[in-house]
């Protein structure tokens, strides 16, 4: 028995020698049971066994299993067959630690939709993982992922499917003026695991489900070789977005389409985006005062992280209000003393400084 979807996930971290960004790509996940697990019985998810290729240890399988198995218990279907062992493939590279759980999400869904017998939409890709009440939530790197994992791929047509909780981040690329990628995918918003199964499955999704997704796929075709912007304010494509909403008001696509075309897209990021775009920055900064030496830490590299830094805080520039300039300011100040590091004393006003400014950043999502 053989299943698969796509997710998005980190492949190469700025704690690797010379990386200056974290690097992400969408991985094929695959699920392999090495039995006919249909005819033998069911048994509760806590004896779920994973293997996983390339081999992941077990400090970082542990927690990937106990999260699968914690999201599989708010199934509507809670038993799993008796497997010997479940085969996960996780592409060419071993799971690289800083993802943490974000894989037990698209674990969960593999597992539900192979013990339902429910084939996968064939261009779904899944983002997020189940809280301890059963509840999808982007996972630790989940704007990243957004932010750049989706902006990197090539020009593909898809279904995403990410945790309710995520709209205001959905918006927060609406901001940005990323029209192309509501054209090139699908997305829907959901809550539980059940939700995520009923919207990827590829066949027998509710009648207005699959109604809503005909007119998108319709959308779709008609858009191609059209400028977004004059697109999203055709009045023919305005009444296509709410008949699609009509049906299906999880829609994500056809919401923010609908946004920008009647003149409503927020000029500036909400506080919770611009927090976690601001802490994708400090990470960068902090990189060095976490190494045993500032020697770890070639000038090349320094040079590379400034020059990273201040590109991310370019791009949101234009998306801020009046009420933020400062805080940029500071950040922007803090950065361009990056390549400077090896300096005497340079260092430990580097750490008072990122303190100062993770203590500013922690205040934007109270």
């Amino acid at each position: 028995t053989f299943t698969s979807l796509t997710t998005p996930l980190l492949v190469k971290g700025i704690s690797e020698r010379e990386i200056v960004q974290n690097e992400f790509d969408h991985r094929t996940i695959s699920l392999t049971f090495s039995n006919d697990h249909a005819s033998v019985p069911a048994t509760p998810p806590s004896s779920l066994k994973l293997s996983f290729s390339p081999d992941l240890n077990s400090k970082r399988q542990t927690p990937l299993v106990e999260k699968t198995v914690a999201a599989l218990r708010f199934a509507a279907q809670s038993q799993l067959p008796r497997l010997p062992t479940a085969i996960v493939n996780t592409g060419q590279t071993a799971y690289h630690e800083q993802n943490q759980s974000a894989l037990s999400g698209p674990l969960a869904l593999l597992f539900h939709a192979a013990t339902s017998e429910q084939p996968l939409y064939e261009k779904l890709v899944f983002l997020g993982e189940f809280d301890p009440e059963g509840q999808l939530v982007l996972p630790h790197l989940g704007w990243e992922y957004l932010r750049s994992s989706f902006s990197q791929e090539p020009f593909t047509r898809g279904r995403l499917l990410v945790p309710a909780s995520a709209e205001d981040q959905i918006l927060s690329l609406l901001v940005m003026e990323n029209f192309d990628f509501f054209v090139k995918w699908e997305i829907l918003a959901v809550r539980t695991l059940d939700e995520a199964l009923e919207h990827g499955r590829a066949e027998g999704a509710s009648g207005e489900l699959t109604q809503a997704s005909e007119l998108f796929h319709e959308f779709w075709k008609q858009s191609v070789g059209k400028e977004t912007r004059s697109l999203f304010s055709n009045p023919a494509v305005k009444e296509r977005m709410k008949e699609i909403l009509r049906l299906a008001p999880n829609h994500l696509s056809a919401k923010m389409i609908l946004r920008q075309g009647s003149g409503e897209r927020p000029s500036s990021l909400s506080n919770e985006t611009l927090a976690l775009e601001l802490e994708t920055c400090l990470r960068l900064m902090e990189h060095p005062t976490k190494s045993r030496s500032i020697y770890d830490t070639t000038s090349n590299k320094l040079l590379s992280l400034e020059s990273a830094c201040l590109q991310r805080l370019k791009e949101i520039d234009p998306y801020l209000d009046l009420d933020h300039r400062e805080l940029l300011r500071r950040f922007t100040y803090t950065a361009k003393r990056l390549s400077r590091l090896r300096q005497k004393d340079y260092l430990n006003r580097l750490t008072e400084e990122c303190q100062e400014l993770r203590n500013s950043v922690s205040t934007l999502s109270e």
